[in-house]
Formats: C-alpha cells, sequence, structure tokens
C-alpha cells in the first residue's frame, strides 16, 4: 500500500508540473505571436528598421529564457527551428528586406502556432 501511495504522489508531481508549464507556456507563445503582429511587422511595414531590430532582440531574449525550461518537455528539432527562424529574420530585418523579414516572421509564427498546438492534449497528439 505504501509503494501505491508513493507512485499516485509522484504521478501527480509529474502530471501538476507538467500542467503548470502548459499554462506558463500557452501565455508565453500567445504573446511572442502578438509580439510579432502587433509590434514587429508593424515596423517592418513602417521601415522602421531600428525599433523592428530592437523588438526582435527582445523577443530572441524572451525566447532564451522561455527555452531553457521548454527543453525539459518538448521537442528540441522544434524549438532549434523556431531559433534558426528568428536568426534567419534578424537578418533580413538588418539588410532592409521587408518582404523577406515579413516572410520569415509569418513562418515563425506558424511555428510558434505549432509548438503551442503540438503540446496540447489531443487525440492526435496521444496516438
Amino acid at each position: 500500500m505504501r509503494s501505491f501511495i508513493i507512485s499516485i504522489a509522484l504521478l501527480l508531481i509529474v502530471v501538476g508540473t507538467w500542467l503548470g508549464f502548459d499554462i506558463y507556456s500557452e501565455n508565453e507563445l500567445n504573446e511572442y505571436i502578438d509580439s510579432i503582429e502587433n509590434e514587429i511587422m508593424l515596423h517592418i511595414e513602417n521601415e522602421n528598421w531600428q525599433d523592428a531590430g530592437s523588438a526582435l532582440e527582445k523577443l530572441q531574449k524572451d525566447w532564451h529564457e522561455y527555452r531553457k525550461y521548454a527543453e525539459f518537455f518538448l521537442g528540441t528539432t522544434e524549438l532549434n527551428e523556431i531559433s534558426y527562424t528568428m536568426t534567419k529574420s534578424r537578418s533580413y530585418i538588418e539588410s532592409a528586406d521587408a518582404a523577406g523579414a515579413a516572410s520569415e516572421l509569418s513562418y515563425l509564427k506558424e511555428q510558434i502556432r505549432f509548438l503551442d498546438l503540438d503540446e496540447n492534449i489531443s487525440a492526435g497528439n496521444i496516438l
């Protein structure tokens, strides 16, 4: 009986930790998407490259902080791809290429959305 209680307690700790991360993750990922749509993309449309670069730099710092925790729960392939896309976006912004930057940032938004959907509990993710 003692082993059963310990097993249940450990299971609850694992599930609680995962649920806590899920809530944290959903909030963070939604903030990243909002930052891309409502801040970085607007700076690019207005060809305000310095502010676009600053906003992307802040997003990258926030992403690297989030990634430290996400690596325990999510696949590194998806996390690496998002980091790589952010780097490509930075290059387009630094070269003042509006079409390239907008394209990469749109792709980045979809990667973040997919990451959010991929971590949710659903029949497709379980099977």
